[in-house]
């Protein structure tokens, strides 16, 4: 086991949040990005500004968002339920940090809360 402590990433999938109103995906990617090493932002086919946004907001800092054709929510005309997976291995597959957490677009993290994650992930080799 080594003393360098691990690197982490976060991967999280979302479509069009700024045109819905949904605001806490700012909130989320804020404060996830305060801690984790790399963030990646799977675009799933936006029709809003909310891929610019996140985009030019990006190159300040350490997270990146993508828009590809294979994480598009409209696959053949309809959503299905394997996208999300697809979306998920996209990002983790984009990663890379030694740890990766997979999370939805609402779920901010509490700083006090991750005070010990590298710590403890540290002492199990990824």
């Amino acid at each position: 086991m080594s003393n360098r402590l691990p690197s982490i990433g976060v991967a999280t999938t979302v479509t069009s949040p700024l045109s819905q109103g949904y605001i806490a995906y700012l909130a989320c990617i804020a404060t996830w990005s305060k801690w984790a090493d790399q963030v990646v932002i799977i675009d799933g086919g936006t029709t809003d500004d909310s891929y610019k946004v996140l985009k030019n907001w990006s190159s300040s800092t350490n997270y990146e968002a993508y828009y590809l054709p294979e994480t598009y929510w409209d696959l053949h005309g309809c959503w299905h339920e394997a996208q999300w997976g697809i979306n998920e291995m996209v990002g983790l597959n984009l990663l890379k940090t030694d740890w990766a957490f997979v999370i939805p677009g609402d779920h901010i993290i509490d700083i006090s809360t991750v005070k010990g994650v590298r710590e403890e992930l540290s002492r199990n080799e990824p």
